[in-house]
């Protein structure tokens, strides 16, 4: 194999391409110095569509998992906040930390809310601040959260100007409470 093919394929892996595309023009590049240009059109093309047959194989399998965890961290999620109605908080908080964990952001969202509202022993404004930051992006619930938190300055110091950067996020995304709170501190 000629050097200045592998110095391109290493090239292009270290500035972001996938492996799969990077080793793709790497063997592309392989074939037409090898071949006639009409040869490497022909195989370059069956290559490309074997690589896709790949990545849809590989994102199925992807989809299914991440599936697979959203449908039992739902379950779990549930099982966790029946806990805390009950008035059990530290299971709910040891389940929820461990789907949190996972990267669910529901999961995060509602164990952010709980550190915020459970009882005072249980209650942790920077644990609670951590977790909402976490999933704020994702979740309109938790931008709200994020900003009743600044606009009263529970954990952090009061900041109006975050609480309604906060507020204008959920409501644009659709969130009823959002919209109300962000009125409300249009009206002070």
């Amino acid at each position: 194999m000629p050097s200045f093919l592998l110095k391109r394929w290493l090239r292009e892996l270290f500035i972001g391409l996938s492996c799969t595309t990077a080793l793709f023009y790497l063997f592309v590049d392989f074939v037409i110095v090898m071949l006639s240009f009409e040869q490497a059109l022909t195989l370059c093309g069956l290559t490309a569509v074997i690589l896709a047959v790949f990545a849809i194989r590989h994102y199925r399998y992807r989809w299914k998992h991440y599936l697979y965890i959203e449908q039992t961290s739902g379950i779990k999620i549930k099982q966790a906040l029946s806990y805390a109605r009950i008035g059990k908080p530290e299971e709910a908080i040891r389940l929820l930390h461990s789907i949190a964990k996972e990267g669910v952001p529901a999961a995060q969202q509602q164990l952010g809310r709980l550190y915020l509202t459970t009882s005072d022993e249980y209650k942790d404004y920077a644990l609670a601040l951590r977790w909402l930051k976490s999933c704020a992006k994702l979740q309109p619930a938790a931008q709200d959260l994020l900003g009743s938190m600044f606009q009263y300055g529970l954990g952090k110091e009061q900041n109006p100007i975050k609480a309604m950067r906060f507020y204008r996020a959920a409501a644009e995304q659709g969130l009823a409470s959002a919209q109300c709170h962000l009125g409300f501190m249009w009206m002070i």
